[in-house]
């Protein structure tokens, strides 16, 4: 799990991060209510807890089947209708977006932790996280606390080795590492490519799809040194050169030198195994 973080001078600390709920959320509706609901403050809870009547009634009435039901809805798409925000350790809407579900709008519910342990979810398993937030130590508290409530409630842990953050052109250098120093994360320059693609692109097409063509020559160099066959060349340079820059070919119109440059290594590599020497380009 990788997470790229980019701190600017615009944005607002996320208070929760998660705006699309994930595969499901099962819930064990064997448990009895004392289980889920705790009146009142104290006897080593966090927090107290209001919870409607309402509320009440409808979980005594799908205790039985609130597993199942909660599992055929988001089956069913309807998981980008659901808002739960675990982080922030409250739900503040549980809703669907069609009529014939129940409507729980007004549903204010304060959960503990140790309530949220009991929910075994698959929630934020994302492959990268960007975060924009301004760059102070209030935002930089937030986000860690807000990282910190996410993994004991979920038992998923976070591998900030694998985190980054960059900051603005403007800020020093000093500030930059006080505020990874907070988060506990490095500080970089500028984030890595995700998918064969820059983060940042610049007025340089050229700077840009760079990478490509250095993946290119990576793979037809590998390849020079092996003795194939032309049917072997040319399945390689079907299956493995030209689908190199197809997921940048679905996003952007890559400048005609580098599909150009492309032809000239595939070329290169169909009419000799060895990469350094120079070869004939026969034509029909």
């Amino acid at each position: 799990m990788t997470h790229i973080w980019q701190w600017n001078g615009n944005g607002k600390a996320p208070e929760g991060l998660i705006e699309g709920i994930a595969d499901y959320v099962r819930l064990k509706a064997n448990y009895s209510l004392s289980h889920w609901v705790k009146r009142g403050q104290g006897d080593g809870w966090d927090e107290g807890y209001d919870v409607t009547a309402g509320f009440l009634d409808y979980c005594n009435s799908l205790r039985n089947g609130f597993l199942e039901e909660l599992n055929k809805m988001m089956r069913s798409g309807y998981s980008n209708s659901y808002f739960v925000d675990l982080l922030g350790k409250n739900v503040d809407q549980l809703r669907c977006g069609r009529t014939k579900r129940p409507n729980l709008d007004k549903l204010v519910m304060k959960i503990n932790l140790r309530w949220l342990n009991k929910i075994r979810c698959k929630c934020l398993y994302l492959f990268s996280w960007l975060l924009f937030t301004k760059a102070n130590e209030e935002n930089c508290v937030a986000v860690k606390n807000t990282f910190e409530d996410y993994e004991r409630a979920s038992d998923q842990m976070i591998n900030f080795s694998k985190s980054a953050i960059c900051v603005s052109p403007s800020m020093s250098a000093a500030e930059g590492e006080m505020i990874a120093s907070l988060v506990g994360v490095k500080l970089v320059e500028c984030h890595e490519n995700y998918l064969g693609l820059s983060y940042f692109s610049g007025r340089s097409k050229q700077k840009l799809f760079a990478n490509i063509i250095d993946h290119v020559w990576g793979k037809i160099k590998g390849w020079g040194e092996k003795l194939l066959s032309i049917g072997g060349n040319e399945v390689l340079i079907k299956a493995m050169v030209q689908a190199v820059p197809s997921y940048a070919m679905s996003l952007f119109r890559i400048p005609k030198s580098l599909i150009l440059e492309i032809q000239r290594l595939c070329a290169h590599f169909w009419w000799g195994g060895n990469v350094n020497k120079k070869k004939i380009h026969w034509c029909t």
